[in-house]
């Protein structure tokens, strides 16, 4: 029972840690201009 509680939780705080840390990537990359660069989309200059 104890294992299961433990592994529920540690699931549960992993997915809101991945979500939110992604959601603030992100956020963050868009407003210093990290998705302008083509090379990112894969085009040559």
């Amino acid at each position: 029972k104890g294992f299961a509680v433990t592994l529920a939780i540690g699931v549960l705080v992993s997915m809101f840690s991945a979500i939110f840390v992604t959601k603030t990537l992100l956020s963050l990359s868009t407003k210093i201009g990290f998705f302008r660069n083509p090379v990112l989309f894969g085009v040559k200059l």
